[in-house]
Order: structure tokens, then C-alpha cells, then sequence
């Protein structure tokens, strides 16, 4: 018997347990390396700060020295910026290179060491030298290898053959940095930048979340796009021409990322953006985009039909608790309306309206409130008024009662009695009371 209460016990804590739910919030973190829109960081204003660019005078035609020069800025990267920031640095380096007419490798490195701060200018040094290192590495191989192999026909002995080789290798000179040292050196600040399986994590967003801004045009949309395809996407590791995405995977990203409307729009046009061309898709869209400016926009149909909901809200009471029955009101409560008192009295406080009038009184006969409605509206209003009354009665007695337990029962039953009476006297005043004499004008009861 006590095992079967623990269990119980158990399993009514378990269920009444509250289970975290863990939202999904992958989505939320993901940031891709490359976004739509280009980030302002890899703008140089107008008036640039010259402890975070250099500035140089490049050749318009780098094997004509006395041809005309213009001002290139270059901007510094430490490893802190963005990943399109460091794809436009190492951009920009080979752009001066070949602005400076530079064609040793030295000279090359030089430039691209002073355009790279802190862990940026670590990673590339490092790729730089370890590259340059293997290649030293295999000079002295091919030094020892090439020297001839050990005389032993006139004496030469084990020591002597190590010296010679040994001796032909130190005189192999360390070489000089060639492009490739400088593009694994790019290639390290990429590496040290970019996040882990980068060009996975981009094409997983360009798929999935890469949608046209509200606010863009189709053709800047699908021109971003081809950016990041074509220029951008070969930066990231591992370096490659195949990283970027083939047409009909442009194809598919852009037709996702469109409105909703558009793609039903082509499903009714019969048109079929996979077996078109980027082009034939983009002048397709800017006729949905153009037809568009000219019909009102949505926000302006959802504010008219928040308007004509607002119009015809069901009927509630006001904050101050006042409402009529019989106007739908909320400026006075049903006790204090005019029609009551009015029907209550006996008088309606006007003179007929059927004197002086041209035609029949038949004529009123489809009016919306005949007489018998107006009856049971006032009678219904009254009844209304009364228990309301009533309930304000019962309770102030109630409260009065559980203050102080000397009061009586006979008074509350007494006040209670009075109300029912004022009531059956309501009644009999209704009964006898000449509609007639009530205005009644176009459906409506006037006050």
C-alpha cells in the first residue's frame, strides 16, 4: 500500500514538473560570411584617416612610367574586421602591385607587410615564411642530390664526401619571396578570419535565408548576388574556382528570395524561371515590379480594413461602466435614458407628428420598431435597471452583514421586497403607458 502512494506521489510530481522547452534559436546566430548588402567598414570616406589607410599614386598603364597617375587608398586590416573587408584588402594589394609597376617579389612583400596590423600581419608573415621555407628546403635537397656521388676509386673517404655535400648545400642561398608566398600569405589572413566551414555556411544561407529586402530592387538584388558568386566566393577556403554555385543553383536562390506573389504570378503567366536565364528572369520580375508601383500598397488596404473592423466592434461597456440598451450607448446608462423616463411618465414631451402631415399613417407600418418592440425594449430595460438595483442592494447588505453580524435579516428581506414591488409597479406603468404619444422616426427612438 505505501509503495503504490509513493508511486502515486512520483508520478503526480512528474507530471506537475515544468519542462524548459530549449527554443531553436540557430537561425537567430547564424551570421554568414558574405551578407547580401556590402558592409560600410569597407568604405574609405572622402576624408580619410590616415592611421587606418595609405594612400598611393598609381599608374594608369603600369609599363609606361610617364603615363598619368591617380590616388588609390588602401585600408589596414588587423583581423577584426569583417570577411569582405579582408577579400577587398588583399584585392586592393594586387591592385598596387600593379599600379607600382613592382615585379620583385621583395618589393612586393614590403607592401603588403606595412598594409596589415596585429594578428592579420602574424598570419601572413607566417604563410609567407613557411612557404618560402619549404622551397629553401627543397633547393638544398636538390643541391645535395646534384652533387656527384662518392670517388672511391681515387680514395675519397666517407668524411671527405659528407664535407663536399654538406659544403654544397651551404652555399644554397635562401630565395627571395615569389607571388606564390604572397598568395598563401593572403591566404593564411583569409583562413585566420573566416569561420569554421565557411564556404558551407555560406552557400546554406544563400539557399535558405538570402530573401530580396522590401526596400531593393529586383536587379540590385540579383546583381549582389552574382558578387558574391562570381568575386567574393573563390576568397574563401579552400580557395577553389569550383566554390562557386552553378546558374540553375543562382536560379533557384533568386526565385526563393522573391515575393510569394511574383512566383504565383509566373505560375499563371506559365512562366518557368528554372529553364530561363538570369536576365530573362530579371526583366520578368521588374514588369511585376513596375506593374506594382501603380496599385496601392498593402500596408494602405490592411490600415482601411483595421479601419472598418475598428467601425463595427460588438457593442461593450466603457471604462466608467455606463450603457444604454436602447441607443447602444455608452454616454448614459439605461436608467437614466429619456425614452424610459419618458415611457415610464406617460409623456413624450411633443406634439404629435401625424398633424399637418401629407401622408398616411400607414405609411409608418415598415418602420423597424413597432410598438410591441418598443414595449419589450422599455420593459426589458426596465427590468434590467431594476436588478441591477437590486444586485447593488443584496451586495451593500452582504458587505454590511459580514462587517458587523448584529444586522437583521428581516431588513434585508425587507429591502428586497420593496425592490420586487417597485418592479411589478414598473410593470403596470408600461402596460397602461400610449405609445402613440412616443416619437419614432426612421427606426430610430430619439431621446
Amino acid at each position: 500500500m505505501q509503495e503504490q502512494i509513493k508511486l502515486s506521489t512520483d508520478l503526480f510530481q512528474f507530471s506537475t514538473m515544468k519542462i524548459a522547452v530549449q527554443k531553436n534559436t540557430s537561425q537567430e546566430k547564424e551570421h554568414p560570411p558574405l551578407p547580401l548588402v556590402p558592409d560600410t567598414e569597407i568604405e574609405i570616406s572622402e576624408e580619410k584617416d590616415y592611421t587606418k589607410c595609405s594612400s598611393f599614386k598609381l599608374l594608369t598603364n603600369p609599363t609606361d612610367a610617364t603615363s598619368p597617375k591617380y590616388n588609390f587608398s588602401v585600408r589596414y586590416v588587423d583581423g577584426t574586421q569583417s570577411v569582405r573587408a579582408h577579400i577587398k584588402w588583399g584585392l586592393d594589394i594586387g591592385r598596387v602591385h600593379r599600379g607600382l609597376n613592382l615585379t620583385t617579389g621583395n618589393a612586393k612583400h614590403q607592401i603588403t607587410m606595412e598594409l596589415c596590423r596585429g594578428t592579420a600581419n602574424t598570419a601572413y608573415a607566417e604563410g609567407v615564411n613557411n612557404n618560402r621555407a619549404k622551397r629553401f628546403l627543397l633547393l638544398q635537397q636538390r643541391a645535395r642530390d646534384g652533387e656527384a656521388p662518392r670517388d672511391t676509386a681515387n680514395g675519397e673517404t666517407e668524411a671527405a664526401y659528407r664535407a663536399r655535400v654538406e659544403a654544397a648545400v651551404v652555399i644554397v642561398a635562401v630565395p627571395d619571396f615569389n607571388d606564390e608566398d604572397l598568395l598563401l600569405g593572403i591566404q593564411a589572413v583569409m583562413i585566420l578570419v573566416c569561420p569554421y566551414k565557411a564556404l558551407a555556411k555560406q552557400k546554406r544561407y544563400m539557399r535558405r535565408r538570402m530573401r530580396k529586402p522590401a526596400d531593393m530592387t529586383v536587379r540590385t538584388y540579383v546583381n549582389h548576388i552574382n558578387r558574391i558568386n562570381i568575386e567574393e566566393m573563390h576568397h574563401l577556403p579552400p580557395f577553389q574556382t569550383a566554390n562557386a554555385l552553378a546558374n540553375d543553383e543562382i536560379l533557384d536562390i533568386i526565385t526563393y528570395g522573391l515575393p510569394k506573389s511574383w512566383t504565383r504570378e509566373m505560375d499563371k503567366q506559365d512562366f518557368d524561371p528554372f529553364s530561363a536565364t538570369v536576365g530573362t528572369l530579371v526583366n520578368f520580375c521588374e514588369r511585376l515590379e513596375s506593374a506594382e508601383d501603380f496599385q496601392p500598397t498593402s500596408s494602405t488596404v490592411e490600415k482601411n480594413n483595421k479601419k472598418a473592423k475598428s467601425s463595427k466592434k460588438p457593442y461593450a461597456k466603457s471604462e466608467s461602466g455606463m450603457w444604454c440598451d436602447i441607443h447602444k450607448s455608452t454616454t448614459h446608462n439605461t436608467a437614466d435614458c429619456s425614452v424610459v423616463k419618458k415611457a415610464m411618465s406617460g409623456d413624450s414631451g411633443k406634439k404629435s407628428d401625424y398633424k399637418n402631415k401629407t401622408w398616411k399613417r400607414k405609411a409608418d407600418d415598415n418602420k423597424s420598431y413597432s410598438k410591441k418592440e418598443l414595449n419589450a425594449i422599455a420593459k426589458k430595460a426596465g427590468r434590467k435597471a431594476v436588478r441591477e438595483a437590486k444586485k447593488g442592494e443584496v451586495n451593500a447588505i452582504a458587505k454590511k452583514r459580514s462587517a458587523s453580524n448584529t444586522s437583521s435579516d428581516d431588513e434585508s428581506i425587507r429591502s428586497v421586497n420593496m425592490i420586487e414591488c417597485g418592479m411589478d409597479e414598473i410593470d403596470k406603468e408600461l402596460a397602461e403607458f400610449d405609445f402613440d404619444k412616443v416619437d419614432i422616426e426612421d427606426g430610430e427612438v430619439s431621446c
